[in-house]
């Protein structure tokens, strides 16, 4: 609900405003619609996370295989000498790559 009233400026000319009672009451609808989603967010768990936390508990092994997998593949040592000859080799691309210069 929106509560207006006039008000003059030193020109003379009315403008709709919010009064003090509207701000107000904004301000505490904001306030509460807030402090009800904080509320419901810290209590409300998706189907899939509850799916996910079972399967982690029925199968405690999984995050091992996970933290493995991701060794595996991510978690890697770069050797800076290496990697400053592959940028060395490097060959620019030409700009249009359909192009056959002839």
């Amino acid at each position: 609900m929106r509560i207006a009233r006039r008000s003059w400026g030193e020109s003379g000319v009315g403008s709709d405003d919010m009064c003090f009672v509207g701000s107000v009451c904004s301000t505490l609808r904001v306030c509460l619609m807030t402090s009800l989603r904080t509320i419901m967010a810290k209590n409300y768990e998706s189907e899939i996370t509850q799916f996910l936390n079972d399967f982690k508990k029925q199968n405690p092994a999984i995050e091992a295989g996970q933290r493995e997998g991701r060794a595996r593949l991510w978690d890697k040592h770069i050797d800076p000498e290496l990697q400053e000859g592959y940028r060395a080799a490097a060959v620019p691309q030409p700009p249009y790559v359909y192009y056959q210069d002839n």
